[in-house]
């Protein structure tokens, strides 16, 4: 009995290590199949990775070395010719007394004034004492020598954009806001704006949303600081009233200007209705009486009185037509902002480029 039993062990042994030898053997076969499919795959891609080198050579060698460098040298002299004509360019240079800035403030503002056209109430289509947003420097206040080279700038821009507006024939110039930067005498806060309810209207909406001309991307000079090129960036901002047709007078007489002019904000409202109704005249009013012939009493025709009146100036029927038309189209209040760049030029490149001219 017991010798069975034995037998028995001996033979369950045996087949499990016959299921263990079997299993290891299919193992060992499927690796050795694996790695001959990936031997395969990896002798296929390297074939065509030779094909490829074959049929053109992706590295460089002296004739695209070559190349590269002229191309970048191309690229260089596109980029100093771009800089070159990009704009007229300005060169702040350093004054000697803070004399100069009145002298030609004074000049351009009273040129300004005798240029302005008149209007149809025949007065000038500027405010009386107008500074064109050099409010602060009507008492005499001096600038300091750091600020007169960009005040001299703002000044000749505002000179050249606001002939524009004269030549637009716009109705009326209102407001004049310049960039305040530091050293400038002249706050937010003093900048003109237009008289009477509108004026006051627009200095309760400033105190509710930023509606200063500054910049925290510029530096003194207005000089922009994010990006490599030397480029010199003002802003104004202009309230105005004008027609449809001078609105799109002026903006296309500032995109034909020789300094890049960029109209960054335009508002406008209607200072009134495009159209009109034609009101018939009212004929003369009948007696009122009551279907039976008998005058109304006083106070029963009084209270008919409104109702009537309301019945008569309700035109119907043709009456009823609005006319509308270039003599009948309303102006526009507007709110302009601008900003004008320019390469900003060194004086010692300035003075390098005319001395070779």
């Amino acid at each position: 009995m017991q010798l069975k039993q034995a037998n028995t062990l001996l033979v369950a042994s045996m087949v499990v290590v016959a299921i263990i030898v079997l299993a290891a053997c299919y193992l060992i076969y499927n690796g050795i199949s694996l790695s001959d499919a990936a031997k395969i795959e990896r002798d296929d891609n390297f074939a065509n990775f030779e094909r490829t080198f074959r049929k053109a050579d992706p590295f460089p060698n002296e004739d695209n070395i070559k190349r590269m460098g002229e191309n970048i040298e191309v690229m260089s002299n596109g980029y100093d010719r771009l800089v070159t004509d990009l704009g007229e360019g300005v060169s702040l240079a350093p004054v000697a007394t803070d004399a100069e800035f009145g002298r030609r403030r004074e000049q351009v503002l009273s040129e300004l004034t005798a240029a302005a056209p008149i209007g149809h109430s025949g007065t000038r289509i500027i405010p009386q004492d107008f500074m064109f947003g050099f409010d602060s420097y009507r008492d005499g206040h001096a600038a300091s020598l750091e600020t007169i080279p960009r005040l001299l700038l703002q000044l000749d821009i505002i000179d050249a954009i606001v002939r524009e507006m004269y030549a637009s024939d716009i109705l009326a110039l209102t407001s004049v806001s310049r960039e305040v930067f530091e050293g400038d005498s002249q706050s937010s806060d003093d900048q003109e704006e237009s008289g009477g309810r509108r004026g006051r209207r627009n200095r309760r909406a400033s105190r509710d949303e930023d509606t200063s001309v500054s910049d925290a991307d510029s530096d003194m000079n207005g000089d922009l600081s994010d990006i490599d090129v030397p480029l010199n960036r003002q802003k104004f901002r202009f309230a105005f009233d004008a027609k449809e047709e001078a609105l799109v007078n002026l903006l296309n007489r500032l995109a034909a200007m020789p300094m890049y002019v960029a109209v960054t904000r335009l508002e406008f409202e209607k200072a009134g209705a495009d159209v009109a109704a034609a009101t018939p005249e009212r004929a003369p009013r009948e007696r009122r009486s009551n279907p039976r012939g008998r005058r109304l009493g006083r106070k029963a025709a009084e209270e008919a009185e409104p109702a009537a009146e309301e019945a008569d100036d309700t035109p119907t029927g043709r009456l009823a037509r609005l006319f509308s038309g270039r003599n009948l189209e309303s102006p526009v209040h507007v709110q302009l902002d601008v900003e004008v760049y320019n390469i900003h030029r060194p004086v010692a490149e300035t003075a390098a480029t005319e001395t070779e001219e």
